[in-house]
């Protein structure tokens, strides 16, 4: 069946959407944007040329008035508006993010980092240089200041692009802030991914197995605090495609991220940055999150019994410590 068209009024912007019938979602054409809070995926039309499932939805951006702004931009103190854009990280997609957008006030950008539940742009190999160049020209194909958040290898994207001079944020917020620092090593996991044949034996392993194996992707991520409904997507979506991209990321990354990128991180960011410390992340480490934040200038805000997806929490704490943080960012 053809889905229905709906000409959605969201806020300052407005675009012509398919929409697949869901008795759950608005079909009055007059209904303001927070009727559709938390599909953020429509917030730019640059992001939706092509269908997008949210929430068990289709939603297709088939025209945007080119006199308005995005849907999810938030007023900062200066009078202009910013964007608050979403990075995940490995084995994820930006799917990740859906939970925590839909606990905030506005909508806002998940970006899809290639090859990562979506196809590679032709040429596109691998590596943390190649990540970090599109991430850059994605924020400057981008109206207006931007929030930036990053996690997992999303967050060490966020803090290239944060201690680089290509792009202006109004703020960042990143986790896992001691990987980037000089003296981090690389967790069991992410070492064996450094062996040829080893880390391809790896990800196969998690990728082939069946969702109730324990040696399998779901049930990975949920001993490691991811629900398991979500779960099951994001190893759905853990394709061979994917795992290249993985093992591209960290063989590019030896000894460490620092190693290349921790020349630039040596004083105070031009934009004002947060750090966040879920307190229950084997990965994270606070003494050395600690050390990154003040040599970066940034505060530091403990999540207290969160985990290394802290994204999923549904207590609205992570979403408060956000909106809290922007609320105190003035104008770039």
């Amino acid at each position: 069946m053809t889905p229905p068209v709906l000409r959605a009024l969201a806020g300052p912007y407005t675009g012509l959407i398919d929409r697949s019938v869901d008795p759950g979602l608005p079909n009055d054409p007059t209904q303001p944007a927070h009727t559709i809070r938390g599909c953020g995926w429509i917030a730019s039309a640059r992001y939706c040329r092509r269908p997008t499932r949210v929430d068990g939805c289709i939603w297709t951006v088939l025209e945007r008035s080119p006199s308005v702004l995005r849907s999810g931009d938030k007023e900062n103190g200066s009078g202009m508006r910013s964007t608050a854009v979403f990075v995940h990280g490995v084995m994820e997609t930006a799917a990740v993010w859906r939970r925590l957008q839909q606990q905030l006030p506005s909508p806002s950008i998940a970006l899809e980092l290639p090859g990562f539940g979506t196809s590679l742009p032709a040429g596109f190999l691998p590596s943390k240089e190649a990540y970090a160049d599109w991430l850059i020209n994605e924020l400057h194909a981008m109206d207006g200041p931007v929030d930036l958040v990053g996690h997992d290898w999303g967050a060490l994207l966020a803090l290239r692009v944060a201690t680089g001079d290509e792009v202006r944020l109004r703020s960042w917020t990143v986790d896992v802030a001691g990987v980037f620092h000089p003296d981090y090593v690389w967790h069991p996991w992410a070492a064996s991914l450094l062996l040829p044949g080893a880390g391809e034996a790896v990800l196969a392993q998690l990728r082939t197995s069946a969702p109730d194996d324990p040696a399998g992707a779901a049930r990975f991520l949920t001993g490691l605090g991811v629900p398991q409904d979500a779960a099951l997507d994001l190893a759905d979506a853990n394709d061979e495609t994917m795992s290249q991209c993985i093992l591209g990321l960290y063989r590019s990354a030896v000894p460490n991220v620092s190693a290349s990128w921790g020349a630039a991180a040596q004083q105070a960011t031009r934009s004002p940055g947060m750090v966040l410390v879920p307190t229950e992340d084997r990965i994270e480490d606070e003494v050395r999150s600690r050390e990154v934040a003040e040599r970066l200038g940034a505060r530091v805000e403990l999540l207290a019994g969160f985990r290394h997806w802290w994204m999923y929490d549904t207590s609205g704490l992570a979403a408060k410590t956000l909106m809290d943080f922007w609320a105190g960012v003035g104008g770039t």
